[in-house]
């Protein structure tokens, strides 16, 4: 039997004011797959790069963090 995977929605952070990249918390990644025995797997913060339909089909749940980063203005 496969473990299910989780989408973790990733967080937009600049490095050195040029360098753009998603992450998620090691916490969060830590804690899909230590307590749930889930695949941790992240999700581009920008909603450009992802197709909802997709990651329906590939994702068994998904874990939403609530972070100020996650919510689009």
């Amino acid at each position: 039997m496969t473990r299910p995977i989780v989408g973790i929605i990733g967080n937009h952070h600049l490095i050195n004011d040029q360098y753009e990249t998603h992450a998620v918390g090691r916490m969060n990644s830590e804690a899909v797959a230590e307590v749930s025995g889930a695949i941790p797997m992240m999700i581009p913060s920008d909603p450009r790069l992802v197709c909802y339909n997709d990651l329906m089909d590939v994702c068994d749940g998904f874990l939403f963090t609530g972070g100020r980063a996650n919510v689009h203005p």
